[in-house]
């Protein structure tokens, strides 16, 4: 009897084929996650990216920046003219949005270095992309540090010390360059980011991507910018208004209530408005003859009761 060979493949060999696979889509996995949280590193960082590298032509990434711009779906023209369709963002859309485009610019760079490793496309996204935390740096100060350094500048003047006062006009308004800087210089420098990487944004996620940048435009332009009166107003009720005439700048300052104060204020009011309403009564009294001044509130109220019952 002849012996065959079959071509059927060992259930076996099968076995140890899929484990082979499955161990080799692991360590992609593990590989892939490493390089991302180095990516984000780097966007964070970018300096940390610069010192490992020969760094950056600036005058190639600026020649790179106006070649593109040309045919580029996203550039700031576009979405500064976009961002009109967006009105009054609220600070969770804005919020949302940015988280959005963090995680589009993360993936972004991460396809561009696993096709090209540290070429001259992935050094200048990280360089622009590293501006975004520039912008969570404004955002910090607009929410935690603009309203008490606006404080500590009232409260300077108050006093005759002329070195508290100069140091905390300096701090207020490195802040207000700060929340100027973080629209004017740090967003656009995300907008280049998605400029130059405009070939490698997904189909998919352009529009998104698209409406999210218009949304962080709009929102920054109404709260990180002075308006065309040169006020800056926050969600809190602080309101700066900054101007200059002949060289001259001035700030003017108005400050919120604290809620313990508002609360103290509400009280007052309420408290004086019931002194009116028994002085008023007392005047009614002593003017109506019928009504004993010995008698109570309480006593006067059930008699004009009493006598309006007889009527009927």
């Amino acid at each position: 009897m002849l012996n065959t060979i079959s071509n059927t493949p060992s259930t076996s060999f099968i076995q140890r084929g899929a484990k082979a696979s499955s161990i080799q889509e692991q360590e992609n996995k593990e590989i892939q996650e490493k390089n991302r949280e180095m990516i984000r590193h780097w966007l964070k960082e970018p300096k940390d990216y610069l010192s490992i590298t020969s760094g950056i032509d600036f005058f190639r990434h600026i020649e790179t920046i106006k070649a593109r711009e040309a045919t580029a779906r996203i550039k700031i023209t576009a979405i500064e003219e976009y961002s009109q369709k967006f009105t009054n963002v609220s600070e969770e859309s804005y919020q949302s949005a940015k988280a959005y485009i963090y995680k589009q610019m993360e993936d972004i760079a991460l396809a561009v270095y696993e096709e090209e490793g540290k070429s001259d496309l992935f050094s200048m996204l990280m360089w622009d992309g590293g501006s975004m935390k520039f912008i969570d740096m404004a955002g910090d100060i607009k929410e935690n540090e603009l309203e008490s350094s606006a404080r500590e500048f009232v409260a300077s003047l108050k006093t005759t010390n002329k070195e508290r006062i100069v140091e905390a006009q300096g701090k207020l308004e490195d802040n207000l360059v700060m929340l100027r800087a973080a629209h004017m210089i740090a967003f656009a420098s995300v907008l280049r980011f998605f400029t130059l990487a405009d070939t490698k944004i997904p189909a998919e996620n352009f529009q998104k991507i698209k409406d999210s940048l218009g949304i962080m435009e709009s929102y920054m332009r109404d709260n990180f910018l002075p308006n065309e009166q040169g006020i800056i107003k926050t969600k809190n009720g602080l309101i700066i208004e900054s101007s200059e005439e002949k060289g001259i700048r001035t700030l003017k300052i108005t400050l919120p209530f604290d809620k313990v104060e508002n609360l103290i204020l509400n009280y007052k009011d309420k408290n004086h408005q019931t002194l009116l309403e028994m002085f008023e009564y007392k005047e009614k009294l002593s003017k109506d003859s019928s009504i004993n001044s010995k008698d109570s509130l309480i006593q006067t109220l059930l008699k004009e009761s009493k006598e309006e019952r007889k009527e009927y």
